[in-house]
């Protein structure tokens, strides 16, 4: 058999093999970004890879910044922790910006927090840019030690660099982290509240008059409300009390592993002296009753007075076996918090920020005076349904009512309970036929709840795969995920066990997506599309920074004519004098030398060579 016979026999025996490979059922492509089963269509998700703790939000000159743990390599998520970042002018609509901070020679970025250094106490701010500063805990990927770092940006957060002189602050002791930073007005210093998250297990104080020297202050720990092992990503806030002329300061801390019964956000209210805090109770609240809002962090918000809170809509126990893919991991609704008193205790209280209202399409069903029969009877003969609603509702339970609320995403064989139990007093989620249940994902999440003048009001908001529920305008909140199996379990409706309950009010609000670059032109596509709010700030943040800097020479130029006009005016008349005269005898003696020069024959000699050329 000649070479000839041997190629053609090989190139035969590979296409034979590859149709019979062909033959078998081919894997359908995969769903475009953003369309896959559960991707929170209003919810922030990076497009692919894992996502934790919401990092270093700051919202300054027209922007929200939010960044994020993230694992850029897709390897782990303790392997590359990174700092993801992406900005929004209204919370909702999310661009993603290049990473900030990158895992570099085994020092993880894990969570810390961002600020404005206006008075340029770090000495990083220039004259055409104050620096935005980003103080982060740097984990030696053996776990072995953690410390406080710094970056800073001088161009609106784009590029980062990191401080030379890291790091800023060490103990020596590993898991100390998550740091939130604030100025601190009444001590004029930088003030920092960290966890020595495990051992010790604490919460403490230190400040700063540069972000770059800290001394320790105090601590406070490890008593709480619920067994655990850790603690994790503090909060410090000063907040008002709602009708009273008073302001109390809030510390909230996660509790993290091997807490019991589960991982939660727990909070106290108290004073603060500049050096310690006092708290008002020993045992804490619970901040969020659902299993699916962690690691959270307040706002450092230069833009108006609201404080804002951002929360990891997930847990490390069953994150990493929830069925989303190509991402793990979203961030919930931003919230705004106060402080309230119900029964003469504080409240720390959470509501939808009112940038929300903007994902309601022009599709609202809307129920008044009514009873929860009739309100069932129309959701069916309506065929009232979808996978992103609003749903508010106003309720007063009878004395014999035992169970009332709603079931979301209804499908034939599951769905979400969001209810009340009048005989316990409290309301409550039920996930437990909701769809997938993964491994270590708990089912049903309550929370007491004092009926306000014998009424009830439920704020719920559903996504592809998450309810969050405010109960009596946010004084108690669950939130937890669900994965429905089936893409066409969107049914909604109605139940009550026991004497039906007065509806004072009812509106079901269809929502759009936020995702619109996505979505658009997609005509297959049943969910709605909003209008883009910026999908262009990189571009519009270079631009401004871009002309800064000729803005900048532009003024250096005008600034060092004023200055020589400015010396020369100050100067006494006789020294003027001299100077004029030094001037014009120099001119004089210019003149000399010319004369000297013969100009003309130079002249006449390169117009004649020109002429020869020519």
């Amino acid at each position: 058999m000649g070479p000839t016979s041997k190629t053609t026999l090989t190139v035969l025996t590979i296409s034979i093999l590859s149709r019979i490979a062909n033959c078998g059922p081919r894997r359908p492509p995969p769903p475009e970004l953003y369309h896959e089963q559960w991707r929170p269509q209003y919810h922030f998700t990076a497009p692919k890879n894992f996502m934790n703790d919401p990092c270093g939000l700051i919202a300054y000159d027209g922007i929200y910044h939010l960044f994020y743990g993230y694992d850029p390599a897709g390897k782990g998520p303790t392997l590359y922790s990174s700092w993801g970042h992406a900005v929004s002018t209204d919370l909702l609509h999310w661009e993603i910006w290049p990473l900030a901070i990158p895992e570099q020679a085994g020092i993880l970025a894990f969570s810390g927090s961002a600020v404005m250094d206006f008075q340029n106490t770090t000495g990083f701010s220039t004259d055409r840019a104050t620096a935005m500063v980003i103080i982060f805990t740097g984990q030696v990927a053996t776990f072995i030690e953690s410390d406080q770092r710094l970056a800073y940006s001088l161009d609106g957060g784009i590029t980062w660099t990191l401080y030379d002189k890291n790091p800023v602050l060490r103990t020596g002791k590993s898991h100390f982290r998550d740091p939130k930073v604030m100025w601190h007005k009444p001590s004029d210093r930088w003030l920092m509240v960290v966890a020595q998250a495990m051992g010790q297990r604490a919460v403490q104080f230190y400040s700063s008059p540069d972000l770059k020297n800290w001394t320790y202050l105090s601590q406070k720990g490890p008593e709480g409300l619920i067994f655990n092992k850790e603690w994790e990503t503090p909060n410090f806030v000063e907040l008002k009390v709602q009708g009273e002329n008073i302001s109390k300061w809030v510390l909230p801390s996660m509790t993290g592993a091997y807490s019991r019964p589960r991982r939660t956000v727990m909070y106290w209210t108290g004073e603060f002296d500049g050096k310690k805090f006092t708290a008002d109770q020993t045992k804490a609240k619970i901040l969020d009753f659902g299993p699916d809002f962690t690691a959270i962090q307040t706002w450092t918000n230069y833009m108006d007075d609201r404080v804002l809170i951002t929360g990891w809509m997930c847990v490390w126990e069953s994150c990493r076996s929830h069925p989303t893919r190509p991402w793990q991991g979203a961030q919930s609704l931003t919230r705004v918090l106060s402080l309230e008193r119900e029964k003469g205790e504080l409240l720390l209280v959470q509501k939808p920020i009112k940038e929300v209202e903007k994902l309601r399409t022009g599709v609202v069903w809307e129920f008044n005076n009514t009873t929860i029969a009739s309100i069932n009877d129309t959701l069916l003969s309506k065929k009232v349904k979808g996978r992103l609603l609003e749903i508010i509702v106003q309720l007063k339970p009878k004395p014999k009512t035992q169970k009332v609320g709603f079931k979301l995403m209804v499908g034939e064989r599951e769905h979400t309970v969001v209810g009340y139990n009048h005989i316990k007093r409290h309301v409550f989620i039920d996930r437990s036929k909701s769809g997938h249940i993964t491994k270590n994902m708990g089912v049903f999440y309550d929370a007491n709840v004092t009926l306000q003048a014998g009424s009830l009001k439920l704020h719920m908001f559903l996504d592809w795969s998450s309810v969050e529920l405010f109960a009596n305008d946010g004084r108690q909140v669950i939130t937890t995920l669900i994965f429905p199996k089936s893409k066409t379990s969107d049914g909604l409706r109605a139940f009550c066990e026991g004497d039906d309950v007065e509806v004072a009010s009812m509106t079901v609000y269809q929502l759009k997506t936020t995702w619109d670059k996505y979505w658009t032109g997609n005509r297959k596509s049943k969910t709605p599309s909003s209008k883009v709010t910026d999908s262009t700030l990189l571009a519009k943040v270079k631009a401004k920074f871009a002309s800064r800097r000729f803005f900048r020479f532009d003024c250096s130029f005008l600034c060092g004519v004023h200055s020589v006009v400015g010396i020369v005016g100050s100067l006494q008349t006789h020294v003027i004098l001299l100077v004029c005269t030094c001037y014009a005898f120099l001119i004089l003696l210019i003149f000399k030398i010319l004369e000297r020069i013969p100009v003309a024959a130079i002249l006449r000699r390169h117009v004649k060579i020109g002429v020869t050329q020519k």
